[in-house]
């Protein structure tokens, strides 16, 4: 018989004596595993295992301040590029109100062409008509005129 196996026994005489049934130590040995004295890490092993896991969070630690140093890089970046943008949007913005301004200018001088051509048509109109009465007039003043010579 093992002494892991002796131990335990004894703790089952042990829990029988204090006022536990036997089925009772039976039961709460058999939801114990068996195990031996070397399967039981000791404090010096526990601290071993500690230090091992805290220089891992250090290392995750150091990672995590690379990862918010480039953050602060990237919203850097960011801002110089939202600083661009709004300048670009300023020029876009001059140049829209001075291709207003410029439209504006152009239609203002098409109305005054168009007016000014209205002016021409009416001048050029009154003109015909006043050469074609000039022209009628010269055509039966002379009818006139070789009228009475003949008739004469």
């Amino acid at each position: 018989m093992s002494p892991d196996h002796i131990l335990r026994l004894r703790f089952r005489d042990w829990l029988i004596e204090h006022a536990l049934e036997p089925e009772i130590a039976d039961a709460i040995l058999e939801t114990m595993p068996p195990f031996e004295w070397s399967d039981i890490a000791r404090r010096h092993e526990m601290s071993d295992g500690f230090s091992s896991v805290e220089e891992q969070f250090k290392a995750v630690d150091a990672r995590f301040e690379q990862v918010d140093a480039r953050f602060e890089q990237v919203e850097a970046r960011l801002g110089r590029v939202e600083t661009r943008l709004d300048s670009v949007d300023h020029r876009l913005d001059q140049l829209a109100s001075a291709m207003t301004a410029g439209f504006t200018a152009v239609n203002a001088r098409i109305d005054e062409l168009g007016s000014s051509l209205q002016a021409m048509s009416r001048a050029i109109s009154i003109g015909a008509v006043s050469l074609g009465l000039s022209v009628f007039l010269a055509i039966a003043t002379t009818l006139v005129v070789a009228l009475a010579d003949s008739g004469a």
